[in-house]
């Protein structure tokens, strides 16, 4: 392809375009006065804020782009207080027919 540097394969092009999209994160997060904020910080931030707000851990799971439903449950399961209170109140309203 044109622009590409010669003798590097498909997969070396793309993990030299990945290091260089996170070492641009870096600088631009130190910049920002985040130091200490990766990329993986922040997705997995993300995942914690959608999963607390209430989003179903399959779309979250689809959107980390994990292999199975099992891996998101298992990573995020500390993302609970919250959910677990609310999933009490809803048994609780519901036996009270």
């Amino acid at each position: 392809m044109a622009g590409e540097r010669p003798g590097l394969h498909h997969r070396d092009r793309h993990a030299a375009r990945a290091r260089n999209v996170l070492r641009r994160f870096e600088v631009l997060a130190v910049r920002a006065g985040l130091r200490g904020v990766t990329l993986h910080t922040l997705r997995h931030s993300t995942a914690s804020f959608l999963l607390a707000a209430g989003t179903h851990t399959k779309v979250v799971q689809e959107h980390l782009g994990h292999s199975s439903y099992a891996i998101t449950a298992d990573i995020y399961s500390h993302v609970g207080p919250a959910q677990q209170r609310e999933a009490a109140d809803r048994l609780d309203q519901a036996l009270r027919w």
